[in-house]
């Protein structure tokens, strides 16, 4: 390896391990689960990386406004450390958000600035139904988009997470970080594995394309063997009848994150990281909401399900 490449190659092993220091840890999300109340719950996000970004919360629009701020922290690490699709990978849902506050109707005064595509340019183009120039910046198939406006607002999630999962796995496979496309793909079979079990086990019509199960598979004898074989926690609770919760859907790829976490690859140690960081933003925003209600734990630890790495 020449020179240069070893010297930022170190640059990125040691860059990411100060990061891996200001994730939180175990023993933060346990305190954090055992207060109820928000200011009890700031007050220890205050002594993290999230204390620079705590402001008075006092609804949920807070907590978005503090989330958002991090966030605009964390895309600053996410230029320095990666290439343009996995940027875009990470910035994906926030574009979809916008998109989404248009489809509902809801006022567009303040569209979220962390999407990789101008909050303008989205408004302009759905309002001017421009599906193909909007699914080019989004690495998405028209299909889906165009059914965005004639469509009832309680299918609206469904089509926009199958968006998302389509445009993540073409980003990934872009980026050329095996990783990450491993991940896309485990994240689409959980979501298909949900789906099947949501509709009482039978085959959903509208599964996501792209995962290592076959879609094909959800509809035969076959599938609960395949389950068994690659998800044997899933299985379990499956064979139960017990409910799968988010947390449980969380474990196989929190599994998967373990597993690379400590290598030498450069590569492998960017991806734990920034997707660790994600999963991390969506159990503050758990923790922060259940504190505006005071909840205990009981009420909404499934949900957090422990996704720290």
């Amino acid at each position: 390896m020449a020179q240069n490449s070893l010297i930022r190659a170190g640059y990125y092993l040691g860059r990411v391990s100060v990061l891996e220091g200001e994730l939180l840890t175990k023993n933060d999300i346990e305190r954090l689960l055992e207060v109820e109340n928000i200011k009890e719950k700031m007050q220890i996000l205050e002594e993290t990386v999230f204390g620079d970004f705590i402001e008075n919360i006092e609804d949920e629009n807070d907590v978005e406004r503090v989330l958002e701020n991090y966030s605009r922290y964390f895309f600053q690490i996410l230029s320095e450390l990666t290439n343009r699709s996995v940027s875009r990978y990470f910035r994906l849902s926030f574009d979809l958000l916008n998109i989404k506050t248009l489809v509902l109707g809801l006022p567009y005064d303040k569209p979220s600035e962390l999407g990789s595509i101008r909050p303008h340019f989205i408004q302009r183009a759905y309002e001017q139904k421009r599906w193909i120039e909007l699914a080019t910046d989004l690495d998405a198939d028209v299909v889906p988009l165009e059914t965005l406006s004639r469509i009832s607002p309680e299918h609206i999630d469904d089509v926009l997470e199958e968006i998302l999962h389509g445009s993540r796995l073409r980003l990934a496979k872009r980026s050329g970080f095996d990783l990450l496309t491993m991940l896309t793909k485990l994240e689409i079979d959980l979501s298909n594995i949900k789906a099947w079990w949501l509709k009482g086990k039978k085959h959903p019509k509208d599964l996501i394309e792209g995962g290592d199960i076959n879609t094909h598979d959800f509809g035969t004898e076959e599938i609960y063997r395949i389950i068994k074989n690659r998800f044997s926690e899933l299985a379990k609770k499956i064979d139960e009848k017990q409910p799968l919760l988010d947390s449980d859907l969380a474990r196989p790829v929190v599994d998967l994150l373990d597993k690379y976490r400590y290598e030498q690859s450069n590569a492998n140690r960017v991806i734990v990281f920034l997707k660790t960081k994600e999963l991390e933003v969506k159990n503050v925003r758990l923790i922060l909401l259940a504190g505006l209600n005071s909840y205990n734990r009981e009420v909404y630890e499934d949900s957090v399900g422990y996704q720290y790495v």
